[in-house]
């Protein structure tokens, strides 16, 4: 099966599915690519691949279907000694004054970030940009600045000298979903792991819920 995905989702959302999976059908293998957001839609939509983990889910993308897995909340990752280390939840205006680490121009989930600011009548002061997530919690756990991260990129370790905070007004968010090419048909085994998709991540809603 050739699957891509992005790399918000490589540490545990799609290694976790893949080991659930095989658990099941231990044959099963698996043809992975890490790629940027909008390469994602391009490598699926020209059969290069035959379908994509994503997030945000694309809802204007013409070439393709869509399915959301689960709506995930996006928190605050802040340096140990931070003033707001201690609370219980941040409401994002207060981070205004703070540096950001960010992912580069290009990452659709900086502009998620940017964006939620923006909403609140702030730009953030991005201070340092890191190419991937692990940089980025490097360079909050170096003390160099704050950052917003989906919650799923901390579920296995909180990197060291940081604390998680979720967010409160506004509440950020993003689907994660995966997504085929319309007029292709998945494979058998494919459409064994596309189904298999939707009910391990219903059941993992359902824990949480």
């Amino acid at each position: 099966m050739r699957i891509a995905f992005p790399i918000s989702l490589a540490a545990y959302t799609l290694p976790t599915a893949i080991s659930a999976f095989r658990t099941k059908f231990p044959n099963a293998k698996f043809q992975l690519k890490q790629a940027l957001y909008h390469d994602l839609v391009d490598l699926v939509v020209k059969g290069d691949f035959n379908m994509a983990l994503i997030g945000p889910v694309p809802m204007q993308e013409p070439k393709v279907n869509r399915r959301i897995l689960f709506t995930e909340d996006v928190v605050a990752l802040l340096p140990i000694h931070h003033p707001l280390a201690n609370r219980e939840f941040i409401k994002l205006r207060e981070l205004m004054n703070d540096p950001f680490v960010l992912l580069p121009e290009g990452f659709v989930f900086r502009h998620i970030v940017v964006d939620a600011c923006k909403q609140l009548g702030f730009s953030p002061h991005v201070a340092f940009e890191g190419d991937d997530i692990d940089a980025l919690k490097g360079l909050v756990s170096a003390g160099l600045g704050v950052t917003l991260m989906p919650e799923v990129t901390l579920v296995d370790s909180l990197p060291r000298s940081t604390v998680k905070i979720p967010l409160i007004e506004p509440n950020v968010t993003r689907t994660v979903g995966v997504i085929t090419a319309k007029g292709r048909e998945l494979l058998p085994t494919e459409k064994l792991f596309y189904e298999f998709l939707q009910q391990f991540f219903a059941r993992m809603n359902e824990f949480k819920g």
